[in-house]
Protein backbone atom coordinates (compact mmCIF):
# COMPACT_ATOMS: atom_id res chain seq x y z
CA UNK A 1 0.00 0.00 0.00
CA UNK A 2 2.74 2.58 0.88
CA UNK A 3 4.73 1.32 -2.32
CA UNK A 4 2.10 1.94 -4.32
CA UNK A 5 0.69 5.81 -2.81
CA UNK A 6 4.69 6.63 -3.33
CA UNK A 7 4.79 5.03 -7.11
CA UNK A 8 1.70 7.02 -7.55
CA UNK A 9 2.88 9.65 -6.20
CA UNK A 10 5.94 10.09 -8.43
CA UNK A 11 4.01 9.63 -11.89
CA UNK A 12 1.81 12.40 -10.82
CA UNK A 13 4.59 14.60 -10.22
CA UNK A 14 6.07 13.55 -13.69
CA UNK A 15 3.01 14.17 -15.38
CA UNK A 16 2.69 17.20 -13.97
CA UNK A 17 6.22 18.29 -14.57
CA UNK A 18 5.57 17.20 -18.14
CA UNK A 19 2.38 18.84 -18.88
CA UNK A 20 4.33 22.24 -17.52
CA UNK A 21 5.35 24.13 -20.92
CA UNK A 22 8.22 25.77 -20.65
CA UNK A 23 8.88 29.02 -23.15
CA UNK A 24 10.21 27.93 -26.11
CA UNK A 25 12.76 29.92 -28.29
CA UNK A 26 10.29 30.97 -30.68
CA UNK A 27 7.73 32.41 -27.88
CA UNK A 28 11.23 34.44 -26.35
CA UNK A 29 12.04 35.73 -30.27
CA UNK A 30 8.37 36.79 -30.08
CA UNK A 31 7.65 38.11 -26.89
CA UNK A 32 11.30 40.39 -27.40
CA UNK A 33 9.72 41.45 -30.55
CA UNK A 34 6.33 42.55 -28.89
CA UNK A 35 8.12 44.67 -26.51
CA UNK A 36 10.55 46.62 -29.34
CA UNK A 37 7.05 46.99 -31.04
CA UNK A 38 5.00 48.07 -28.24
CA UNK A 39 7.88 50.22 -26.86
CA UNK A 40 8.33 51.84 -30.22
CA UNK A 41 4.27 52.77 -30.71
CA UNK A 42 4.11 54.51 -27.16
CA UNK A 43 7.53 56.40 -27.33
CA UNK A 44 5.97 57.71 -30.85
CA UNK A 45 2.37 58.22 -29.25
CA UNK A 46 4.00 60.12 -26.16
CA UNK A 47 6.39 62.46 -28.44
CA UNK A 48 3.14 63.45 -30.71
CA UNK A 49 0.46 63.93 -28.05
CA UNK A 50 3.10 65.69 -26.09
CA UNK A 51 3.78 68.41 -28.95
CA UNK A 52 -0.13 68.20 -30.01
CA UNK A 53 -1.75 68.81 -26.27
CA UNK A 54 1.27 71.15 -25.26
CA UNK A 55 1.95 69.21 -22.23
CA UNK A 56 5.10 67.61 -21.12
CA UNK A 57 5.71 63.56 -20.47
CA UNK A 58 8.01 61.31 -19.09
CA UNK A 59 9.37 57.93 -19.51
CA UNK A 60 10.20 55.96 -16.15
CA UNK A 61 12.53 53.37 -15.98
CA UNK A 62 12.16 50.98 -12.68
CA UNK A 63 15.72 49.05 -12.64
CA UNK A 64 16.35 46.63 -9.61
CA UNK A 65 20.09 46.05 -8.97
CA UNK A 66 20.38 47.64 -13.05
CA UNK A 67 18.07 44.85 -14.20
CA UNK A 68 14.65 47.10 -15.84
CA UNK A 69 11.55 45.33 -14.76
CA UNK A 70 9.57 47.52 -16.73
CA UNK A 71 8.92 50.62 -18.62
CA UNK A 72 6.33 53.78 -17.72
CA UNK A 73 5.19 56.03 -19.79
CA UNK A 74 3.97 58.85 -17.80
CA UNK A 75 1.16 61.25 -19.21
CA UNK A 76 -1.04 64.15 -17.45
CA UNK A 77 -4.11 63.42 -15.80
CA UNK A 78 -6.78 66.17 -16.86
CA UNK A 79 -8.89 64.70 -14.03
CA UNK A 80 -6.33 64.80 -11.13
CA UNK A 81 -3.46 67.33 -12.31
CA UNK A 82 -1.65 65.87 -9.24
CA UNK A 83 -1.80 61.95 -10.53
CA UNK A 84 -0.53 61.20 -13.60
CA UNK A 85 -1.65 57.92 -16.05
CA UNK A 86 0.88 55.51 -16.46
CA UNK A 87 1.65 53.07 -19.40
CA UNK A 88 3.73 50.08 -18.25
CA UNK A 89 6.30 47.99 -20.82
CA UNK A 90 7.73 45.36 -19.11
CA UNK A 91 10.57 43.80 -20.61
CA UNK A 92 11.00 40.35 -21.40
CA UNK A 93 13.21 38.32 -18.97
CA UNK A 94 15.42 37.91 -21.90
CA UNK A 95 16.48 41.13 -22.27
CA UNK A 96 18.54 43.33 -19.50
CA UNK A 97 19.96 47.00 -19.14
CA UNK A 98 23.61 47.27 -19.78
CA UNK A 99 23.40 51.27 -19.30
CA UNK A 100 20.81 53.10 -18.04
CA UNK A 101 19.67 56.28 -19.59
CA UNK A 102 22.79 58.91 -19.14
CA UNK A 103 22.51 62.32 -19.29
CA UNK A 104 26.04 64.90 -18.87
CA UNK A 105 27.66 61.54 -17.28
CA UNK A 106 24.61 61.21 -14.46
CA UNK A 107 22.82 57.98 -14.93
CA UNK A 108 19.02 58.27 -14.57
CA UNK A 109 15.62 56.32 -14.08
CA UNK A 110 13.72 59.18 -15.98
CA UNK A 111 13.52 61.09 -19.89
CA UNK A 112 11.56 63.74 -19.98
CA UNK A 113 9.85 64.89 -23.19
CA UNK A 114 8.61 68.20 -23.53
CA UNK A 115 5.95 69.86 -24.21
CA UNK A 116 7.40 70.48 -27.87
CA UNK A 117 7.88 67.01 -28.15
CA UNK A 118 11.35 66.47 -27.56
CA UNK A 119 12.76 63.96 -25.20
CA UNK A 120 16.08 64.65 -23.00
CA UNK A 121 18.95 64.02 -24.57
CA UNK A 122 20.20 60.58 -23.73
CA UNK A 123 21.77 57.04 -24.49
CA UNK A 124 20.91 53.72 -23.05
CA UNK A 125 21.72 50.27 -23.97
CA UNK A 126 19.68 46.77 -23.74
CA UNK A 127 21.29 43.36 -24.27
CA UNK A 128 19.58 40.28 -25.51
CA UNK A 129 20.34 37.04 -24.18
CA UNK A 130 18.37 35.29 -27.25
CA UNK A 131 20.49 37.39 -30.02
CA UNK A 132 23.55 38.17 -27.42
CA UNK A 133 23.68 41.56 -28.70
CA UNK A 134 23.28 45.00 -27.51
CA UNK A 135 20.77 47.60 -28.48
CA UNK A 136 22.12 51.07 -27.95
CA UNK A 137 19.06 53.75 -28.51
CA UNK A 138 20.49 57.34 -28.47
CA UNK A 139 17.13 59.59 -28.04
CA UNK A 140 17.42 63.21 -30.50
CA UNK A 141 16.29 66.61 -30.89
CA UNK A 142 14.08 66.73 -34.07
CA UNK A 143 10.76 65.40 -33.20
CA UNK A 144 11.47 63.03 -30.39
CA UNK A 145 13.54 61.01 -33.04
CA UNK A 146 16.08 58.18 -31.70
CA UNK A 147 18.33 56.15 -33.08
CA UNK A 148 19.24 52.42 -32.50
CA UNK A 149 22.51 50.89 -33.60
CA UNK A 150 23.13 47.27 -32.62
CA UNK A 151 26.43 46.44 -30.89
Amino acid sequence: MLETTIVMSLLGSLLLIGMYQFPSRQQQVNNEQLFWERLNTLWKQNIYMASSQQKARSVIFYTTDNQPQQIEFHRFNPQKPSEAIKTPVKLPPTLKFVQRPKIDGKYLNRIYISKTGHPSLTTFKIYSELTKKTVKITTQMGWGAYHVTIE
